[in-house]
């Protein structure tokens, strides 16, 4: 889908390697538990349930940005 809509961004993540199998995992679902202390993946989880999957996604590209 991302290769569709967003054909720049794709490229991008894709040369950086943001888009193997192993980080997309981490972030979608190991939900960042490896790299990040629990409070804060508490606070992710509480985000997702009152604002929908859109937290997931900006946070996602926040790490990938950082």
């Amino acid at each position: 889908m991302l290769r569709n809509y967003l054909p720049k961004t794709y490229l991008s993540l894709t040369t950086i390697g943001a888009l193997d199998e192993k980080y997309l995992n981490l972030m979608f679902k190991d939900f960042f538990t490896e790299i990040l202390p629990e409070n804060l993946v508490l606070r992710i989880v509480d985000a997702y349930l009152l604002e929908g999957v859109k937290v997931l996604y900006r946070f996602g590209l926040g790490l990938i940005k950082g």
